[in-house]
């Protein structure tokens, strides 16, 4: 076999395996949706539906979307990203401490000018 024998091998397997992936993930999605849409069905009219599930549900959709709002808005998600490398240098080192403090005390007086 040569190289090129082996590298559409490959490839064939890496298309296997992603189609296999997503027909899992699919198949899940179907299997989750027949459980709960008959179970919502029932439950439409329901005290229970209406109030905790309709209202509840859409309250707990309205503070996720506002948390990824955030995130994006300040680009939370890449100054985060570093943050446990940030704690391992401050608190095993202590001349970062001693530059961080001094850091954001300089960001401090900038913001106050």
């Amino acid at each position: 076999m040569s190289a090129a024998d082996y590298a559409s091998l490959a490839s064939l397997y890496l298309l296997v395996a992603l189609v296999g992936f997503n027909l899992g993930v699919e198949i899940g999605q179907l299997a989750i949706i027949a459980v709960f849409l008959p179970l919502a069905f029932a439950l439409r009219r329901s005290w229970l539906y209406r109030r905790l599930v309709f209202i509840g549900g859409s309250a707990a959709i309205v503070v996720v979307a506002g948390i990824w709002l955030v995130e994006r808005a300040f680009d939370l998600k890449r100054q985060l990203k570093n943050i446990d490398k940030i704690f391992a240098r401050v608190f095993t080192n202590k001349t970062a401490v001693k530059k961080a403090a001094a850091s954001s005390k300089r960001k401090a007086e900038r913001r106050k000018r």
